[in-house]
């Protein structure tokens, strides 16, 4: 069940809004970007700022059987995925770097994106 504050954030992302949420740890923000991934037409891309981010959630959407709808990845991750699948081994920036160089491998088509932690980004995020 959603907190009044987390139904804002839905209702108002669902009406077409964006959306900042800017909460305490262990307040649901993860729990509310759920929500909002639920509360769109169309595929969403949460990306966080790490690993164990990345990792956690998505086991919680993996559990919650949402694996087709809402997509997670860490900004790394994304970078792998859409723009240079040949680097997987690369853990520092200058996988972004190489990312913002290229064109994307496949169409990147989501109707929602969600930056989990954003406070932790640098510019080059």
């Amino acid at each position: 069940m959603l907190s009044e504050e987390q139904t804002v954030v839905v209702d108002d992302l669902a009406r077409g809004k964006n959306v900042v949420c800017i909460a305490m740890p262990g307040s649901g923000k993860t729990t509310t970007a759920i929500a909002c991934a639920n509360a769109v037409k169309g595929k969403t891309l949460l990306l966080t700022y790490n690993r164990r981010l990345k990792e956690e959630s998505r086991a919680r959407v993996s559990a919650m059987g949402l694996s087709d709808t809402l997509e997670v990845h860490s900004f790394h991750a994304a970078a792998v995925r859409y723009y240079v699948p040949d680097c997987v081994d690369a853990i520092d920036d200058s996988l972004i770097h190489a990312a913002l160089a290229a064109a994307p491998t496949e169409p990147i088509d989501f109707a929602l994106v969600i930056v989990d932690e954003s406070k932790d980004m640098t510019p080059l995020f």
